[in-house]
């Protein structure tokens, strides 16, 4: 059997046709629209294209738990600066100390990282400001953001 590149594009087109009315929820033939007797499209209530309910419950209950989630994994991210700063310059375990900060160096690394935290705020609500929610919200916490 040999590959035939015309036929392969034809029904790949074909294929994405059929998902794109599925999605868009287009008629195949649109000679076959009823009309009312006004001359308007009949329209009845349409079921969703995709059912996204949470283990039966609204959309809304879903986003609420992911986002807490998301919010204690920040928060854990924010803790463990410290955590990693204690082990790092304390010796433990017949180890020796692998940074030999002072205390005041421990705060600056403390503090420039609380406030990068604050100054991202900024920037990041002018970003929420313009663009929607899930046009900004994914990239921010790629990067890190607030």
């Amino acid at each position: 059997m040999e590959f035939n590149k015309e036929e392969f594009r034809r029904q790949v087109g074909a294929g994405l046709g059929r998902l794109h009315r599925l999605l868009e929820r287009r008629q195949e033939d649109p000679e076959a629209l009823e009309l009312s007797s006004g001359g308007v499209p009949e329209a009845g209530p349409r079921p969703p294209v995709l059912d996204c309910t949470f283990c039966g419950l609204p959309r809304r209950y879903g986003i609420a738990v992911l986002c807490g989630i998301g919010f204690c994994i920040s928060f854990g991210i924010r803790c463990n600066l410290g955590v990693a700063v204690v082990s790092m310059v304390n010796p433990s375990h017949g180890q020796h100390a692998q940074f030999n900060w002072d205390p005041e160096t421990v705060g600056m690394i403390h503090g420039s990282f609380f406030w990068g935290y604050i100054v991202t705020q900024i920037p990041g609500g002018f970003i929420a400001q313009k663009f929607a929610a899930n046009r900004s919200g994914g990239p921010q916490n790629g990067s890190g953001g607030p």
